[in-house]
């Protein structure tokens, strides 16, 4: 049994996580450009908000650039989009609303980790709440989940039900823990008393369906919990946790068969979100979702590259150990809540094979669950570590360093505030587009730019601009570095003049 900390020692550890998450995604949060999804999340809830659109008929532009959707957006459940157009009505139309979205997200997703985390408790002898920090480091370590928390991803929203979802489900299962066997963690029921199974099951299943809200049914991966649980750490007897199961799969789907009954809206969204992209990405009928056979794989190899920094995490300290001669022994209760969150990650991943349409961006909702492995894998070696007299010393220093670490992400972040990131130069002639052509205007551009995802979600967004493929309109736009040469004269014929403006990127032509 390992011995009993003060956890204030492990302040050191809680500080460092502070310092790494906050150098890792402040500097990416507060300057200027989005990934393309994320600015077309924004783009139509911003257009909700100001009356574009309504709440089950998302609109981004009557000028779609997939020929295969309709203008109304029905690739993805829209309620994401309803959240932030709530933002966009409170705040008003800035670049930096979804940056403000994506922040509040992320500090609920590590608070809501942290709250499942403090459910441990080994043997009620040794509190885990100290090192939930680990999760958290270990957490964003993974390259998708430090690139995509900024990046405004319906992935990060469908997170936070998910872990709502995960949070209930455990509560739901303290009943059963007087059944569990000497070698099952107990779980802390501090401040429970008001939380029945029953309602604690409600409150899940309600989540889930919030997820399929948001994101449709890979919001369903919690679903495995109880079964999983039963397995690894026989913390629940196997048929309670089918009932548990079933509970929660009639609670998700009660709740969504009434939206369909009650809103026929809902319904035709629904419907129409079915055959534009579910059966198209099992079956494969769009041209931009064509993997097939070996290909399904692919997904794995994705995980993997995630996991990387993790494992080498774990071969560093393996390879310490094994110099310093130190055996660390992981209790088998740390194995089986181990195994039990690696299993739960494998419940989240592995479903998506299934999908012809691949991308590490799916992953984000079931990382967690690897962390939390991960985490309790390690945590041997760290509660060794904060009882070793020399790490007083050693977390004085540690705290310093990350407390400066901190200061110095803080005054870096506010410097760089509101510079241009990605597509730079693109971004920096949007004021100059602004002063020339008016707002909601629909404006020609060339093939080449119409087939351009990037052009669309930014000039949507930020000048609220409706891209048309040689429509005759009073606005034309082409590239300096193509089209221009080609379409010139032609466009000077129809009467166009270019305007003679100090821009970097395009060249605009007003009839």
């Amino acid at each position: 049994m390992s011995k009993i900390y003060d956890t204030s020692k492990t302040l050191a550890f809680k500080y460092f996580a502070l310092f790494y998450i906050v150098a890792m995604f402040l500097p990416r949060l507060v300057v200027q450009g989005l990934f393309g999804d994320g600015l077309l999340y924004s783009s139509i809830s911003r257009n909700m908000a100001i009356g574009k659109g309504s709440l089950w008929q998302p609109f981004f532009s009557s000028s779609y650039w997939l020929d295969n959707v309709q203008p109304i957006y029905y690739e993805n459940p829209p309620l994401m989009l309803w959240m932030q157009s709530f933002f966009f009505q409170i705040m008003g139309d800035y670049w930096w609303v979804e940056k403000v979205y994506s922040l509040i997200l992320l500090v609920l997703n590590c608070w809501l980790m942290l709250k499942i985390w403090q459910l441990f408790e080994q043997k009620k002898r040794v509190s885990l709440m100290g090192l939930g920090c680990l999760v958290l480091v270990f957490w964003y370590l993974m390259p998708r989940v430090l690139w995509g928390n900024p990046n405004n991803l319906m992935d990060n929203n469908l997170l936070t039900f998910c872990l709502l979802s995960i949070w209930f489900i455990f509560k739901a299962m303290l009943s059963e823990a007087k059944n569990a066997d000497v070698n099952t963690p107990s779980v802390s029921t501090q401040n429970s008393s008001f939380i029945t199974p029953h309602s604690s099951l409600l409150a899940a299943g309600f989540c889930l369906f919030l997820g399929i809200l948001t994101k449709g049914p890979v919001a369903l991966y919690p679903l495995a919990m109880p079964v999983l649980w039963a397995f690894f750490t026989k913390g629940i007897a196997f048929k309670k946790a089918i009932i548990y199961t079933l509970v929660l799969t009639a609670v998700s789907s009660l709740l969504f068969i009434g939206l369909l009954y009650v809103s026929p809206a809902a319904k035709t969204y629904f419907g129409i979100y079915w055959e534009q992209r579910l059966r198209a990405v099992i079956v494969g009928s769009r041209d931009d979702m064509k993997l097939s056979g070996w290909q399904h794989f692919e997904i794995l190899e994705t995980l993997f590259v995630e996991l990387l920094p993790v494992l080498i995490v774990f071969l560093i300290f393996y390879v310490a150990l094994k110099a310093k001669r130190i055996r660390i022994d992981i209790p088998k209760s740390y194995i089986n809540l181990g195994l039990f969150f690696l299993f739960l990650g494998f419940s989240a991943t592995l479903p998506i094979m299934i999908s012809t349409k691949q991308s590490g961006i799916y992953l984000i909702p079931g990382l967690p669950m690897f962390a939390f492995s991960a985490a309790f894998f390690a945590l041997p070696f760290f509660e060794r570590l904060v009882n070793l007299k020399m790490f007083e010393r050693f977390s004085v220093r540690f705290k310093y360093f990350s407390w400066l670490g901190l200061t110095v992400s803080l005054i870096y972040s506010a410097v760089i505030m509101g510079n241009f990131d990605r597509d730079k130069l693109l971004l920096s002639d949007v004021e100059y587009l602004k002063k020339v052509i008016p707002q909601d205007a629909k404006v020609g551009v060339c093939s080449e730019m119409m087939d351009n995802f990037v052009f669309h979600v930014n000039l949507q967004r930020f000048c609220r601009f409706e891209l048309r493929k040689y429509t005759p309109t009073d606005y034309f736009l082409t590239r300096k570095t193509e089209c221009d040469s080609v379409h010139r004269d032609s466009l000077q014929a129809l009467g166009f003049k270019p305007v003679a403006i100090d821009n970097q990127y395009f060249i605009i032509y007003k009839k």
